[in-house]
């Protein structure tokens, strides 16, 4: 509902994407964040940093990391 109490389609389905982005896949969330740390090792131990933004998507349920 919006401030003057009519119903907002648009902010409901925008925060229910939302919602749903934070609520991936257990499993697609532990190998993401798994990931994650073995690339921060393998730079650092290369005596690089990463600079950029990686995305990773999970083979198994489609979900994208970014």
């Amino acid at each position: 509902m919006n401030h003057e109490g009519y119903k907002d389609d648009t902010a409901e389905r925008a925060i229910k994407n939302m919602n749903r982005q934070h609520t991936a896949d257990p499993d697609a969330s532990y190998r993401n964040n798994r990931a994650m740390v073995a690339i921060r090792a393998v730079a650092e131990a290369c005596g690089l940093e990463i600079v950029g933004r990686i995305a990773l998507r999970d083979k198994e349920s489609g979900w994208v990391f970014k």
